[in-house]
């Protein structure tokens, strides 16, 4: 955060769930973000490291006729603009349809409300697109996911 590059260094998922990180960048208005966020000590990614942003602005992730299976495949990055959850706990109870993306590890990118701070949580879908497990790693203070998902490219992440 603050003014300048810098990198934020994220352990595992596991390691992570005893206590979520609180981070502030130094750009909250949706421009771009200039600071990198390091998931590599995490266990592979969907799509390795190629990182591939995402964004399901539908309302209703649990829901098959909201459009979601129209979203391209491999995607590793995403950010639920319009659909909300507490937590990564709720995220993961969501019986959630993101089939196209297909099974395997990605970061989610969410919040609790419009007007919410930004999470990022390490997810894993299933075949069926289903979160089967996530975990909150970070909070990014006072950004939205609609300004994180304009301010955040692929190249503001490492994936493994």
């Amino acid at each position: 955060g603050g003014g300048g590059n810098d990198t934020l260094v994220f352990l595992t998922a596991a390691a992570s769930a005893n206590g979520i990180d609180s981070i502030y960048l130094g750009v909250v208005d949706g421009n771009a973000v200039d600071d990198i966020l390091d998931f590599t000590a995490n266990a592979a990614f969907l799509g390795t490291t190629t990182e591939s942003r995402g964004i399901f602005p539908e309302t209703n992730v649990t829901n098959t006729g909201s459009g979601i299976a129209a979203d391209a495949a491999n995607q590793n990055i995403l950010f639920l603009t319009g659909a909300y959850f507490a937590n990564a706990a709720a995220l993961a109870a969501a019986t959630t349809v993101f089939s196209a993306v297909g099974a395997g590890q990605v970061l989610i990118i969410y919040s609790g409300s419009a007007t919410d701070h930004s999470r990022i949580a390490v997810s894993t879908l299933d075949a069926g697109g289903d979160v089967t497990s996530a975990v909150d790693v970070a909070i990014l203070v006072g950004v939205t996911v609609v300004e994180a998902s304009t301010g955040l490219a692929s190249t503001n992440f490492i994936l493994d």
